[in-house]
């Protein structure tokens, strides 16, 4: 194994994906997961490593035992450029709204005409 990105999710469990398999993430308990990752690793500093594991960090460990937490990339924003990413407009001409409100009228007189029987 190449290497090896991990992290901790809120379950107790590790989240990796390794260079054995780059399409698929596997996870394991982690205490379950922490002796698996000795075994197979020789991680300097592994005070550190757990310590940066337990603070659900993103590690990147290489097969020669050296590792590096993967910075998560930020961005700056406001509050409206928040609200117009997640708005979806509808975008339809005036056409299409007089005709979407004349179905609404024709669909509620046919309702009211089964209503009364005609």
């Amino acid at each position: 194994m190449g290497w090896i990105i991990l992290y901790q999710n809120p379950y107790d469990r590790v989240v990796f994906l390794s260079s054995l398999n780059t399409d698929e993430k596997d996870s394991m308990p982690y205490y379950k997961f922490l002796e698996f990752i000795t075994h197979t690793f020789n991680i300097k500093d592994y005070e550190a490593f757990v310590d940066q594991l337990d603070k659900f960090k993103v590690i990147c460990l290489l097969k020669d035992g050296s590792w590096e937490i993967q910075e998560q990339h930020a961005q700056k924003t406001n509050f409206n450029g928040m609200v117009k990413l997640n708005t979806v407009e509808d975008e339809k001409s005036a056409f299409e709204k007089r005709v979407d409100r004349s179905k609404a009228f024709m669909n509620n007189i046919f309702v009211q005409n089964k209503r009364k029987g005609l």
